[in-house]
């Protein structure tokens, strides 16, 4: 059983008896400053010192994609492998052991 003067209970009978609160406007001219501060602070600030790595990381992502493109494409076909060959090199490697 719960005790007779439950402090939750009192706590929350005495917030019903409350008055409700009225909103107080704020003043003449706030929201204003606060856009105009706001868009002054612009995160272009924030990119600016990220600007140079970031080109160089997309330059160097951009070679080493031509550079692998340029492997793939010059790279000399591979011999096809007679398939009792592969089974020779799997029966010597187990023998080796």
């Amino acid at each position: 059983m719960k005790a007779k003067h439950d402090p939750w209970a009192r706590l929350c009978q005495a917030a019903r008896g409350a008055p409700p609160e009225t909103p107080v406007p704020a003043p003449f001219g706030f929201e204003t400053r606060v856009l105009a501060e706001w868009r002054a602070e612009s995160s272009a600030d924030e990119w600016l010192l990220w600007k140079p790595a970031l080109r160089g990381a997309l330059a160097v992502a951009g070679l080493l994609a031509l550079v692998s493109v340029g492997l793939s494409y010059f790279s000399p076909p591979e011999e096809d492998q007679n398939e009792l060959a592969i089974a020779d090199s799997v029966i010597a490697m187990t023998m080796n052991r």
